[in-house]
């Protein structure tokens, strides 16, 4: 049963928090929505993957995700998130700063390159990105 007093936000982080703790083979206390999923929690590229389709499935949605820029832009379209030359756009990066937590966006280079969002993405953008997501709560989650 769901707890109402907490909020949709709190439940997702939860949901992600435990999911990247289970993926990683890591206590959940060990999983703070501030970790960079690659540099402090040491994920992979295949941990990553996986991760992604974990969150997926927990969350019950019908569009798998490409990758985890895909999951981070959101609703913005591919063209608008990044240029041909593998940079984010301003749009883009607006976009990162809406889920980063302020620290995190405050320190993101100029440029960023699409290939290094696994080492900026934070446990906690993740669960911003998918509470975004139109209606998206963890399955079972009111």
């Amino acid at each position: 049963m769901t707890d109402p007093s907490t909020s949709p936000g709190d439940r997702a982080l939860a949901v992600v928090r435990a999911t990247v703790a289970t993926t990683l083979d890591l206590p959940v206390g060990a999983v703070g929505a501030v970790d960079t999923l690659v540099d402090a929690l040491g994920a992979s590229s295949f941990d990553l993957v996986e991760i992604l389709f974990r969150l997926e499935e927990a969350f019950g949605l019908d569009r798998p995700f490409d990758d985890l820029a895909d999951l981070l832009r959101g609703e913005l379209p591919a063209g608008d998130f990044s240029r041909p030359d593998g940079r984010v756009t301003d749009a883009g990066r607006a976009r990162l700063a809406a889920v980063l937590p302020p620290a995190r966006a405050d320190l993101l280079p100029d440029p960023v390159p699409v290939a290094d969002l696994p080492g900026i993405a934070t446990v906690g953008a993740l669960a911003s990105a998918l509470e975004r997501h139109a209606g998206v709560r963890p399955e079972g989650a009111r």
